[in-house]
């Protein structure tokens, strides 16, 4: 079974470039055995291919069941949805170039523990920062990361909570706290 990796994407541009990529997008067919390539290569106007194509290589995932929006009038898309085992990012690469986008691709697979985000200009990959998943909730969400924590950890004994939050360095001292206070909370209403 693949890992399902959750990709969001946001992209800018001319309005009349995203227009014409999210009607391509729509009449692309997701039917053949090699649909995703086969989707990559149409939105990407690339001729059809005669050989096996490589898809991680050629655009860093097997499949990508992705939703399109398109702010009408907007100069910006958005595209998201899961992916077999990491995120689209050469394709979002070669997006960028094609068509002279910007584009920030945000992922992230929980199973696995990694996520990151890629930030594309019309010449490729401009930045690029990895971390894991704990990371990345913790950046976007303080208060769901502590809750989050305190019960996968709850079940640990004190010695082995203390040794893990030590191993964290991201997080803040103070957050830290707040996830054994959450866990002591949990326990009496356990025990309780």
């Amino acid at each position: 079974m693949a890992n399902h990796c959750y990709n969001f994407v946001s992209i800018e541009g001319d309005p009349d470039v995203l227009q014409f990529i999210e009607n391509i997008i729509e009449k692309a067919d997701g039917s053949s055995a090699n649909y995703f390539v086969d989707f990559c290569d149409k939105v990407l106007q690339k001729k059809p291919r005669t050989d096996q194509a490589d898809t991680y290589n050629d655009y860093g995932t097997k499949w990508w069941e992705q939703e399109v929006s398109l702010v009408e009038g907007d100069d910006s898309m958005v595209i998201q949805g899961d992916s077999a085992w990491g995120p689209p990012a050469n394709f979002i690469e070669e997006l960028c170039k094609e068509y002279g986008l910007t584009a920030t691709l945000e992922y992230e697979e929980p199973g696995c523990d990694f996520a990151g985000i890629i930030k594309y200009d019309s010449t490729g990959e401009i930045e690029h920062e990895e971390m894991t998943y704990q990371e990345m909730s913790y950046r976007s969400d303080i208060s769901y990361w502590i809750e989050n924590m305190a019960y996968s950890l709850q079940e640990d004994d004190m010695e082995d909570i203390l040794a893990e939050l030590k191993s964290i360095s991201y997080a803040s001292d103070e957050d830290k706290k707040l996830v054994i206070e959450q866990i002591n909370e949990l326990n009496k209403e356990n025990n309780g």
